[in-house]
């Protein structure tokens, strides 16, 4: 979708994928899913293709770090 390999961005924090006037909202609706188990949220917001455009995406996040042993701890 973005047009990056499979391992092209090991290591990088997804976030400086999104652009700088949507980082600081997706930054913290993160935050607040990290605090509510089971929680879903949806934005839209504009990432960074390899190509140097932005594409519009929504995003779906579900915190599931309550949903042991299937989400893995370390």
């Amino acid at each position: 979708m973005l047009g990056y390999g499979a391992t092209e961005n090991v290591g990088l924090n997804a976030f400086e994928l999104v652009h700088p006037d949507d980082r600081p909202d997706a930054l913290e609706l993160f935050g607040e899913l990290m605090q509510r188990p089971g929680h879903l949220v949806r934005t839209e917001l504009r990432a960074l293709h390899k190509n140097g455009s932005w594409r519009h995406l929504e995003a779906v996040g579900v915190n599931r770090l309550d949903d042991r042993p299937s989400v893995p701890s370390s």
